[in-house]
């Protein structure tokens, strides 16, 4: 390590002094396998972007993204990498919650249909999808109102209804007479709530 900037001493948590002349693999690299693959890519292509798995200072697992550049000298001749690191250990962290929030969902016994503020579905499970007789996808971005056994006009504007209580309560439980794909009705009983996530709200129902 020749260069050690405030922005790595504040991720890395080693100071100016302790990093320089350091050993990157022996300092940082927790695959040093994936380290020299990488390392090799950059001498051979002049860059390499991709992820590492690092460490700090008090031990911490660092997920990061790197963007490395090859720097030549005057000769043309390889000289120092530089490399611009990102700490994306947070997001990382939060996809894979989502991920598992995802296949907890999918593997639910009941069904769940999840939609946004304007009543399209945009997540709709197996249990979901076998009960009203859809296949996978095939619900996505159609109205909620295509579950419903009223008519199309009078289930958009039931569900409008349903939207506004459950923007005022937050949750509902209650019966929806509904309707499956090759048009037979039969009775729901639905539990829905609000979810919201950086500002965009979403209406996730149970049945």
């Amino acid at each position: 390590i020749t260069y050690w900037n405030k922005g790595a001493e504040h991720l890395y948590g080693w100071s100016v002094a302790e990093a320089l002349g350091q050993s990157v693999e022996q300092l940082l690299q927790k695959d040093p396998a994936v380290f020299r693959q990488a390392g090799e890519q950059v001498v051979q292509a002049g860059e390499w972007m991709g992820e590492l798995c690092q460490q700090s200072k008090d031990g911490r697992s660092l997920a990061i993204e790197g963007h490395w550049t090859l720097v030549r000298d005057d000769a043309g001749n390889p000289h120092s990498v530089l490399s611009i690191n990102t700490d994306i250990t947070a997001r990382k962290k939060a996809d894979e919650a989502l991920e598992m929030q995802g296949q907890v969902l999918e593997s639910m016994a009941e069904g769940v249909v999840v939609c946004d503020e304007a009543g399209h579905i945009v997540f709709s499970n197996a249990a979901c999808n076998a009960m009203f007789g859809y296949e996978s996808g095939e619900l996505l971005g159609q109205h909620f109102s295509v579950l419903k056994s009223s008519p199309t006009d009078e289930g958009r504007r039931e569900s409008d209804t349903l939207w506004a209580l459950l923007q005022e309560r937050r949750s509902w439980t209650g019966e929806i007479g509904s309707r499956k794909k090759d048009g037979l009705g039969f009775l729901t009983r639905v539990r829905a709530s609000v979810l919201e996530t950086d500002g965009v709200r979403s209406f996730i129902l149970v049945v």
